[in-house]
């Protein structure tokens, strides 16, 4: 069974638009987004969002304090 991306569209203000855009903003909003989705499902915890995300942890820690995410409390969690 195939499980279904739990991730909705990005951010509004992310869309392209014929313009032009801002391509490292727009990943970054995207990272950002589904990272803070991820902290949510493991009610904060870094090491298990970052398994979701099948990124290490240290990629994670770094990318969530770039972008003002924090984790839960405890050595997990900062």
């Amino acid at each position: 069974m195939r499980r279904r991306a739990t991730a909705g569209p990005p951010p509004p203000a992310a869309r392209p638009h014929f313009e032009g855009i801002d391509l490292e903003a727009y990943l970054e909003q995207i990272r950002a987004h589904l990272m803070a989705q991820a902290l949510e499902r493991t009610e904060g915890i870094q090491t298990q969002a970052a398994e979701l995300l099948k990124m290490s942890f240290r990629s994670f820690r770094y990318y969530a304090k770039k972008a003002g995410l924090k984790g839960g409390d405890g050595a997990d969690g900062e």
